[in-house]
């Protein structure tokens, strides 16, 4: 929104209460001279479809690497690709409870992976998102996993399936059955040993999110027994003990080896993604809108792409940001910093990626701000998650990190019916005062 014009708003609207008054009596001299005064037009449509500046905005949290994330991802979807990678140590698979002793061929009964599914993704009740089969392969990595490379490329692996029972689909919480020859292997030779946990081909399109060994928000996912580790974990049960010897990680990660980038130009999509976050900016030209006009009313409308979008109920919040800040076309910021650049303005709650396809955002005082010089500099709109620092939208327990979700708005290109455009309601005012220049 580029600040091009200045009106005097309380002058606008004194005016259109004069017009609006009505009255039996006859006037009196008092005020005879405003009674000339007139709108030129009242309430004219204008629908700005011009983009002066565009921007990929990609957020990174600091205080928050993907290594500490509370959810693990494994799958594909929309040109998006993750696995899971796990290290487990094998110098601490015996306990107290759990002696040496214990772990022998002959006492040994199974050894299964066992991983907990969010909820959403074992039930999606909530939203029109289906459900995911995943088939499982595992792989012993070269060498654990170093977090600080992701993310990126899986590791390399030797290839072979360590899954028993490839064709397996268990749900919630699935318990994928191992080697027991591969197990016995690695606690004698001990030490640090990473994993490799991919979907197969024969699994449906689709990412499907698992509880981490940083899990906290616990509500999400489904009831679990007592003592239950949510995280990946080795389950081995013996013959001679009424319980299992639950083996914790000691890192997990999801890869994102796969995540496409937005484009750098508009024309085909905007893409507002939450966990790994992008976030639009847009800077519309207001060349078309007239001096000396009062905005009634202005509306920034977005159509979303339901064949393309996917994920959770998630809120999405409209905010003023300085063009200084866009970069261009990308620009990288961390999360403190754009909690302190944005001016809120407005948001909506509950949408459904894969449902809702209109949004009207209603950016009126924005409009108002913009043509009355209520700033110095230029600002645009930019189109976020619920974000702690937006205040009055952030309503909801889960934070952006926690799900991975992606909206893809029709772009500049796309027809008029779906493009993303300002649709402005305003009237034009003239001899109300003010410098005519400005």
């Amino acid at each position: 929104m580029s600040p091009h014009f200045k009106v005097p708003v309380a002058a606008a609207a004194f005016a259109v209460a004069l017009l609006a008054g009505c009255t039996s009596e006859l006037p009196s001299e008092v005020g005879a001279d405003l009674a000339t005064v007139e709108l030129d037009s009242v309430l004219v449509p204008l629908d700005v479809f011009a983009v002066d500046r565009y921007s990929a905005l990609a957020v990174q949290d600091p205080d928050l690497p993907l290594s500490r994330q509370q959810v693990l991802y494994l799958g594909g979807q929309m040109g998006n690709r993750s696995s899971i990678l796990v290290n487990f140590d094998f110098d601490a698979y015996a306990s107290e409870d759990f002696p040496e002793s214990l772990f022998t061929a002959g006492n040994i009964q199974t050894v299964k992976l066992s991983l907990t599914r969010l909820r959403f993704y074992g039930e999606a009740a909530d939203t029109n998102a289906p459900v995911v089969r995943v088939f499982y392969r595992i792989y012993a990595l070269d060498a654990p996993f170093d977090s600080t490379a992701f993310p990126g490329p899986v590791p390399p692996h030797d290839g072979r399936d360590l899954n028993a029972d490839y064709f397996l689909e268990q749900g919630s919480l699935p318990q994928i059955p191992l080697y027991k020859s591969d197990f016995l292997e690695w606690i004698a030779e001990g030490g640090l040993r990473g994993f490799l946990i991919q979907a197969g081909a024969e699994s449906d399109s689709g990412l499907v999110g698992f509880a981490a060994r940083d899990l906290r928000r616990f509500s999400e996912i489904p009831p679990v027994a007592v003592g239950t580790v949510p995280a990946p974990n080795l389950v081995v049960n013996f013959a001679s003990e009424e319980i299992n010897r639950l083996i914790p990680p000691q890192a997990d990660i999801s890869t994102f080896d796969q995540v496409p980038a937005p484009p750098a130009v508009p024309d085909a999509t905007l893409l507002v993604r939450t966990c790994l976050r992008q976030y639009p900016a847009l800077l519309f030209s207001l060349a078309k809108l007239p001096p000396d006009v009062y905005i009634n009313r202005a509306v920034l409308v977005l159509h979303n792409d339901t064949s393309r979008s996917f994920g959770t109920l998630q809120t999405l919040v409209v905010s003023e940001l300085d063009t200084g800040s866009f970069g261009d076309p990308y620009g990288s910021l961390t999360l403190d910093s754009l909690g302190q650049l944005l001016y809120p303005v407005t948001g909506t709650f509950n949408n459904d990626p894969g449902f809702n396809r209109r949004f009207d955002f209603n950016v009126t005082a924005s409009l108002q701000r913009a043509v009355n010089g209520a700033y110095t500099g230029v600002r645009g709109f930019v189109l976020t998650a619920d974000e702690d620092f937006l205040t009055g939208y952030d309503t909801a327990v889960i934070d952006p990190d926690f799900y991975f979700n992606e909206f893809h708005f029709h772009g500049t290109a796309a027809p008029d019916s779906v493009r993303p455009h300002l649709l402005i309601h305003y009237s034009s005012v003239t001899g109300l005062g003010g410098d005519d220049d400005e």
